[in-house]
């Protein structure tokens, strides 16, 4: 299984869709999200039965995982796709919690997981900082990180236990 680890500010919003889009910054709605941003990301889900997203975003501390489907889906995301949220853990950096994730499922064996990328505007990813496609918080997502993706994808190989424990 291929697992996309998805951050959603600078990513499936941007600055340049803020600008054309009154959002109030509090709360994360279905009106921050830019649906162009989500075609982007859902020609990636389409290519890959195989792949399953797990959001790493802040979001996942102001939505619950069905609001969250519900907003992606109502923008044009196989919303089926998203299988769980990455941990919360205060005082470290997202590449551990992603780490904190992907140690978790290869104990519990529930989603095996053979390659992983993560998709971030952020690059506060530690020791996984190589599995990182890192887009422009200004534009979002666009092709062009998806073929990074694609790219990834092909050339990265599969995922050794001792990844997860280094």
């Amino acid at each position: 299984m291929k697992i996309l680890f998805l951050d959603i500010d600078g990513v499936l919003n941007s600055e340049r869709h803020r600008e054309t889009v009154i959002v109030n910054r509090l709360l994360a709605d279905e009106n921050s999200i830019d649906s162009e941003a989500v075609k982007v990301l859902q020609s990636l889900v389409a290519e890959y039965s195989d792949l399953r997203i797990v959001i790493s975003s802040s979001w996942r501390k102001i939505c619950s995982i069905t609001e969250l489907k519900t907003m992606l889906q109502d923008k044009g995301l196989d919303s089926s796709k998203i299988i769980e949220y990455t941990p919360v853990i205060h005082n470290t950096h997202r590449g551990e919690e992603i780490k904190s994730w992907l140690k978790t499922q290869f104990v519990k064996s529930n989603f095996p997981v053979h390659q992983f990328v993560i998709l971030d505007d952020d690059n506060d990813m530690g020791s996984l900082k190589n599995h990182l496609i890192q887009t422009d918080y200004k534009v979002g997502i666009t092709l062009s990180d998806v073929d990074k993706i694609k790219d990834f994808f092909k050339k990265q190989p599969l995922m050794k236990d001792e990844e997860l424990f280094s």
